[in-house]
Formats: C-alpha cells, sequence, structure tokens
C-alpha cells in the first residue's frame, strides 16, 4: 500500500501527535508499505527526522509561527490583547496570516497544504492519504484536496467537541467538523471521543466512517523509541497477536489491584540498598495547558512534604502562559524560595532528549487533565520507560486511572482530598519505597500491547485495506473496547486557530 501521512508541526512542534504519528508510520514502513510524510513546519523548529525507509517533504510557515508567537496563541494570562496586536502589528507576514486565519477562515497553511497534497498524489498516485490532527489543518486541506485514493484522518484531539473551553460546543466549529466528515472516507478516533459518534451523538450520522485507532505510544524509554527502528507490522493481510499473558481489556482495568497485574516472575528490579545517591529526582515530562493541565497542586505537594531528599524538575513547554500573578505562577514562586535547586524549569525539549530525561528520573510525576475525554499519550511513555509514577488526578473520572490501576509501580492522587496528613504520608512512602525500581519493556508491551507502533499500524493498514475492498461497512469499536484510548494534547481549535 502506498501512503502519505501529513503532520502539522506548526504551532507546538515539540507536541506529541507528529512523533506519535511518526512511529506508526516507521513501523508501516517496516511492513513493507511505502510511506511518504508531508511535514507542516513553522520555519525554526524541525519536527524530528522520518524514520527509516519513509520518504519526507516539507512545507513551512514561519509567518504562522510568528502570528503565534505574537498572539500568545490565543491563550489566557499573559500579556494585555492590546500589546498582542502591537506586536503583530510590527511583523505584516504575521498581520497578514492572522487576517487569513482568524477573519477570512482560509490559512495559508491549507491552500498550500491541499495544493501539495494534489501534486504529490499526482506524482506517487497515493491509495491513501492520512491527515494527523490536531491541529485539524491537514484535514481541512485533505478534505478538499484531489486524490483519487482514500482520503483519512487521524484525529488524536477532539475539535467543536473540545470540553477543555468549559462551554457548549461553538456552532460553527461543529459546522466545519460536519463538513469534513462529508469530505471524508475514514476517521479514526480515540476511544473516549468514540461516544460522539455512536447512537445520540452529534456525528451519529457518520458512524459508518469511524473506527477506534490506538495511540502508538508505547515505547521503550531511550532515544530509540522517538523516532528510531521500530518493529514493524505485521504483513499486509496477517494479523498481529497480542503477547502471552497480555491483560489489554481496559474495562476490568479499574477494579484490579497492581499486585493484579501479570508480571514475571524476578521481572521488577529490586530498590536500591539504603538512601539514593543525590535523592529521589522526580520528573514531569511534557506540555502544560491553562485549561487542561496545570501544576499548581504538585507544587503545593511537593513544598509540603518538606524532604530535602526530594528533587521536581519540569521538562516541557506551556509555563509562558501563566502570569506571575496567576495561581500557577504564585505557586511556583513559592516552590522556587522553599526547595531552591530542588525546583527546575526547563523549556520544550527535542523528543530525544526529553525522552533521556524521563529516563534519567527515579519517579515519573503525571499531572491529570480537566476533562475526562482525553487521556494524555505520555501514560504509555512513562509506563514504557518502566518507573514509578506518582499520578495526581483533577477528577474522578480521569481516563488515566483506569490504565495507572494496572500499573504496578502507580501511586493514583485525588487532588480534591488536598494536602492532608494523611495524604502526605502516602506519597511519602510511595517516593521512598518505589524510587529505583523499574520494570523492563517486555512487562509494559504486556499490559499495553495495543498501543505499541506494531499493532497501530498493523490495524490502520488492515482497516484502509477493509475500505478499499469495500468490507469496512459498519462502525467499529476497535478490539479490546474500553473506557479510555490515549489522547495527546497538541495544538488547537483547527481552522482557524493553533
Amino acid at each position: 500500500m502506498k501512503l502519505l501521512l501529513v503532520l502539522d508541526g506548526v504551532d507546538y512542534p515539540t507536541a506529541a501527535n507528529p512523533q506519535l504519528a511518526l512511529r506508526a508510520a516507521g513501523a508501516l514502513a517496516g511492513a513493507g508499505h511505502t510511506v511518504h510524510l508531508l511535514y507542516l513546519e513553522d520555519g525554526r523548529t524541525p519536527l524530528p527526522p522520518p524514520p527509516a525507509g519513509c520518504t519526507a517533504f516539507h512545507l513551512y510557515f514561519a509567518d504562522e509561527r510568528r502570528m503565534n508567537e505574537a498572539l500568545e496563541h490565543g491563550n489566557a494570562g499573559g500579556a494585555p490583547a492590546p500589546l498582542r496586536l502591537l506586536r503583530l502589528a510590527g511583523r505584516l507576514d504575521a498581520a497578514l496570516a492572522a487576517v487569513r486565519m482568524l477573519a477570512l477562515r482560509r490559512p495559508r497553511r491549507q491552500a498550500a497544504c491541499q495544493s501539495k497534497i494534489a501534486r504529490l498524489n499526482a506524482l506517487h498516485h497515493y491509495d491513501a492519504a492520512v491527515a494527523v490532527a490536531a491541529p485539524w489543518h491537514a484535514a481541512f486541506a485533505l478534505a478538499k484536496a484531489d486524490l483519487g485514493g482514500i482520503k483519512a484522518a487521524w484525529l488524536m484531539d477532539p475539535y467543536s467537541q473540545n470540553r477543555e473551553r468549559g462551554t457548549a460546543p461553538d456552532p460553527r466549529l461543529l459546522n466545519e467538523e460536519i463538513s469534513l466528515y462529508r469530505a471524508l472516507d475514514l476517521v479514526f478516533v480515540t476511544r473516549l471521543m468514540a461516544p460522539d459518534y455512536a447512537p445520540g451523538g452529534p456525528f451519529a450520522a457518520f458512524a459508518q466512517k469511524a473506527r477506534v485507532l490506538e495511540f502508538p505510544a508505547l515505547v521503550p524509554a531511550g532515544p530509540e523509541g522517538t523516532c528510531g527502528p521500530q518493529k514493524p507490522a505485521a504483513p499486509e493481510g496477517t494479523t498481529v497477536p497480542c503477547p502471552q499473558n497480555s491483560t489489554p481489556d481496559i474495562p476490568d482495568a479499574p477494579g484490579k489491584e497492581a499486585s493484579d497485574v501479570p508480571c514475571a516472575p524476578g521481572e521488577e528490579a529490586p530498590p536500591p540498598a539504603g538512601p539514593r545517591p543525590g535523592g529521589i529526582r522526580c520528573v514531569f515530562v511534557g506540555n502544560l495547558y491553562p485549561a487542561l493541565r496545570t501544576p499548581e497542586f504538585a507544587l503545593e505537594l511537593f513544598c509540603a512534604l518538606k524532604d530535602d531528599a526530594l528533587s521536581l524538575h519540569f521538562y516541557g513547554g506551556g509555563w509562558e502562559h501563566f502570569a506571575p500573578d496567576s495561581p500557577v505562577g504564585r505557586a511556583a514562586a513559592r516552590a522556587k524560595e522553599q526547595l531552591g535547586d530542588r525546583f527546575t524549569v526547563c523549556g520544550p525539549l527535542p523528543p530525544d532528549a526529553a525522552r533521556r530525561e524521563m529516563a534519567r528520573a527515579d519517579v515519573l510525576l503525571s499531572l491529570g487533565n480537566a476533562v475526562a475525554n482525553q487521556l494524555p499519550s505520555k501514560v504509555f511513555d512513562y509506563c514504557g520507560a518502566g518507573l514509578p509514577v506518582l499520578h495526581l488526578a483533577r477528577r474522578p473520572d480521569d481516563p488515566a486511572l483506569a490504565y495507572f490501576a494496572r500499573w504496578p509501580l502507580a501511586c493514583c492522587v485525588d487532588q480534591s482530598e488536598g494536602v492532608t496528613p494523611e495524604l502526605l504520608a502516602r506519597v511519602a512512602e510511595f517516593l521512598h519505597r518505589a524510587a529505583g525500581r523499574r520494570l523492563p519493556f517486555e512487562a509494559a508491551r504486556r499490559l499495553f500491547w495495543e498501543n505499541t507502533p506494531e499493532a497501530v499500524a498493523a490495524r490502520m493498514a488492515g482497516l484502509l485495506a477493509e475500505f478499499a475492498a469495500g468490507t469496512g461497512t459498519s462502525a467499529d469499536p476497535g478490539p479490546n473496547a474500553g473506557p479510555g484510548a490515549a489522547s495527546s494534547r497538541n495544538a488547537g481549535p483547527g481552522p482557524a486557530g493553533g
């Protein structure tokens, strides 16, 4: 099969969605498929290089990057609106990009992408093209492009149903999404988005086009896990067996205790004897978002622990969205005052560097999302690293809880408990007991097999082949249907937004 995958890194070059798509692309190429990649980039921060066997083409949008910088991605907090507009007016190309995107709803990115897809297809005659979203610009471009093959969108984040806005869906966005589905042949969605395509959902009319596709998020820790060699997907026409002793059925997960998870005897590395040299390094790797994922509870917790053996390190972007007088800004100032050098914040890192920092951690910190229909893909990155995880849930229906209930080295905290003496004692005991423990990657692979790149790539290829053969005729909840599939957070609201 000859495939074109369109990846958008203009708004957030280090976001998870393009990296996840590259993992699947590598597995597809390893299985013998021809895989071309169309990169949409910001002209400054490149996306990761293509996996072995894939061919990349590039489009650059420095004007839209400068627009995003001037307007601060439209995020709340930060500089006042007049100052943002003044900065925008100082860059003619950025101002024109804003007019095209925000006023005319015809961003240059979509027009250029649409034209490039058509030109590439005229040369290579693709069997299928898959646009990875969010951002959703590539999906809207593909919908209008001249393409004889299958048009599919891989929807890793919601569009009109993005609940982090805290308001009813915007009718304009809803109509744009409905128009998009009319033009596409298939839409790959996360499990948490699947109810939107079921009877009674806003997109029930497109149930025949919707297919659940897991995220290819589970890879070993280290640079090779980012976009290096992947196990190939099964050759076309074959199935991928789930490893022996795997328990991928997520519905049963919430009731399981960590001790119920099947691990081979001796798999878990024993904790080191005595105090850990240099203390216990607790690490968060990922981006922060004002309406979705914020760190103030974590900062308050580590200050209250009053433990000189603990250090807290954040790697990733998003801190610029929080003003010094915001709750996050004040919590960060208190943490710096109380923890000193034991609290550090590093900006976005290249994927390989971020994974190296993850591998160096003693305990990984997971911050729960504020909405229930998105699950950070880092859940599987963390498990792939084999490390202990401290998860701070913001809501009782946090979908990450079902997955961490299956991870033997996890401690989950409900933020609504508050920082009580009982909670502090439980967290302190976990950090000191779990630090230094590690499970081999095969343990995570057995638990979350459906989230490996080879499993996801094989399923995608199978679904495309079924559609091409005319046999993909009904909405498919996917294998191992359960309450939540990963949803990485990427950029923006859609055709007009980043």
